[in-house]
């Protein structure tokens, strides 16, 4: 495994769209790993917003985004996706790899 700052951090346009919509310029991973379907890897938390305590943190700036990336992260997939999705009137930032073939849609 490798730590995320060598990892492919990819923004979806549809992020870009809801993050400058809403003011935000920064989003954090955390090192709080879930899996969120039956075939895919331990994905980190994923919020909106900036961090306290800069020296736990990598910092990438993708495409006018900072990106908090916390150095205890370990994953083991070329690319992360970072997206937003729309349940009725809730946006919700989510993580994701795209090289994952989900079995389960998702229903963990």
């Amino acid at each position: 495994m490798k730590g995320v700052s060598k990892v492919n951090i990819y923004i979806t346009d549809e992020l870009k769209i809801y993050l400058k919509k809403k003011s935000h310029t920064s989003i954090v991973l955390e090192n709080i790993m879930k899996r969120v379907c039956c075939a895919s890897p331990l994905l980190p938390s994923v919020r909106v917003g900036k961090v306290t305590n800069i020296d736990n943190y990598h910092i990438k700036d993708i495409d006018g985004i900072r990106v908090y990336v916390h150095k205890g992260i370990k994953y083991a997939r070329e690319v992360l996706k970072i997206d937003v999705r729309k349940f009725l009137f809730v946006y919700e930032i989510h993580v994701s790899d795209p090289a994952t073939k989900c079995f389960c849609s998702g229903q963990l």
